[in-house]
């Protein structure tokens, strides 16, 4: 009895908790919402409304900002609609960057080092190999290497590419002080 009491309970946590993290559908010109995101060359990535990811696909542009992560209010300024893909223009209202915390500051470190002397693309498909970050390869580029099979290969985690890496190098430099 008292299992059943238990697993009634957390099926309605469950569902509770689902009910509640329902991601917001609906976004309108002229408000302001809390939104959290990366910034790229002006383009929204990982968009998050309200501290939920949209069910739609949205695109977003934020004009005079550095690149970063940013967390605050922003006035959607513009919708555009195009076959269910929504681009949004977006104003800063109040917004702070958020700094990288520390293991980021030390991939983004690995990765400066090992991309030096590279060219943009080559530096931009390492990217994509050791952090898991695809975002700066060419569309064109994604499906050939789709075609192909290899997507894999990026879908895998930066982190644990970049702690293969970090125990190299550290392996490396006791061995040359030896």
């Amino acid at each position: 009895m008292k299992k059943l009491f238990l697993l009634t309970f957390l099926a309605i946590i469950l569902m509770l908790r689902i009910a509640t993290g329902v991601r917001i559908t609906e976004i309108f010109q002229k408000e302001v919402y809390r939104m959290s995101f990366n910034l790229v060359d002006s383009k929204v990535k990982d968009l998050k409304i309200n501290n939920k990811y949209p069910l739609k696909n949205i695109y977003g542009k934020l004009d005079y900002k550095e690149d970063g992560k940013y967390k605050g209010y922003f006035l959607v300024k513009s919708i555009k609609e195009y076959k269910d893909i929504y681009f949004i223009e977006l104003e800063d209202i109040k917004s702070k960057k958020i700094e990288n915390n520390f293991l980021e500051n030390y991939l983004q470190v690995l990765f400066n080092r090992a991309e030096e002397g590279y060219l943009y693309e080559t530096k931009n498909l390492n990217r994509a190999i050791l952090l898991g970050d695809n975002s700066r390869i060419k569309k064109s580029l994604q499906e050939k290497i789709r075609y192909i099979g290899l997507s894999h290969v990026f879908a895998m985690s930066g982190l644990h590419i970049g702690l293969v890496i970090a125990y190299f190098l550290f392996y490396l430099k006791k061995n040359n002080k030896e």
